[in-house]
């Protein structure tokens, strides 16, 4: 099940973030989607207004990233822009020929984003220039991550692709069962990433524990059956958090090797599947990504859940 289409015309920023930037989909490479920055409180929220609106070349489904001052967004009219973040001003369009539906992931002064056209481009994130764009063997939904030089995402061909983040160049990838759209989560080494066959899997970030030496081809550290499409997981402090369109949302043990297995978890069999902590039931299929902050772990349904410790 391919995920939800929003629409919108425009991109608005209540309140320009100076204390912390937003650099990727998730906020983090775990995608805790939880930011520090304080400027936003249960007392202040009420009076947001809308500053600026800035207007791309066909409606907006991709997440917007952050970073010095400058708002980043893809649009499905198939360009990249750069908006001032305090003035709405327009610092660059960059096309891909294609609808960039991805969000980008902005690092060391690289903007780096999928599109429908079966490739991930990086620009240069002052000037919009392509510095390099690498094909899959499908339409990138999956927003990138990077992590130590490396640009991990997903295509819709079924495959988690590691790119090199200065050249393009490919490191390694691997196969799951169904399509991914799920955007990469990198932590400790490890990349967790959900697919359309309803599994979460974890891969080794550098690509050598369970790859090829030749074709760079990678198998899975485990994987879990969830019973539904699998989007982004969030990945903080040991637990791999995710939703499923089955109406669920698990939390799965994030390290690897020999974990516990109980009679009640579905995960996919083996001495290395990860324990299943916790399920939470709602009443409709989950296509968000979960946000884990103090204590609580946060998912958009049928409605917006909050789950937290008795």
């Amino acid at each position: 099940m391919r995920r939800l289409v929003f629409f919108g015309l425009a991109v608005a920023l209540a309140m320009t973030l100076t204390a912390c930037d937003w650099p990727m989909f998730g906020y983090d490479l775990g995608h805790s989607r939880s930011s520090p920055d304080p400027a936003l409180t249960t007392g202040n929220v009420r009076t947001l207004t809308t500053k600026w609106t800035g207007t791309t070349a066909g409606p907006v489904q991709s997440s917007p990233a952050v970073v010095k001052g400058v708002v980043y967004v893809g649009s499905a009219g198939g360009s990249m822009h750069a908006f001032n973040a305090t003035t709405g001003a327009s610092l660059w369009t960059a096309g891909s020929s294609s609808p960039v539906n991805s969000s980008p992931a902005v690092v060391d002064g690289v903007v780096y984003v999928g599109a429908n056209n079966d490739r991930v481009y990086a620009f240069d994130a002052t000037s919009g220039a392509t510095l390099w764009s690498a094909l899959t063997g499908g339409e990138v939904f999956s927003s990138p991550a990077v992590a130590n030089g490396t640009v991990f995402v997903g295509s819709s061909d079924g495959h988690l692709y590691a790119f090199d983040a200065t050249t393009g160049a490919r490191v390694w990838s691997a196969t799951t069962r169904g399509f991914v759209e799920s955007s990469p989560a990198v932590v400790d080494g490890t990349v967790y990433v959900g697919s359309g066959d309803g599994n979460l899997y974890a891969f080794d970030a550098a690509g050598v524990t369970n790859c090829s030496e030749t074709l760079k081809t990678c198998s899975p550290l485990w994987s879990a059956s969830t019973g539904g499409e699998v989007l982004s997981p969030a990945v903080v402090d040991g637990i791999a958090y995710v939703g499923s369109t089955n109406g669920n949302v698990f939390a799965f043990d994030a390290k690897t090797g020999e974990t516990l297995w109980t009679s009640t978890a579905t995960a996919s069999g083996g001495p290395s599947s990860p324990a299943m902590l916790w399920t939470a039931t709602t009443a409709m299929y989950v296509l968000s990504s979960p946000a884990v902050a103090n204590g609580m772990v946060y998912v958009g349904s049928d409605k917006v859940y909050a789950f937290g410790l008795t």
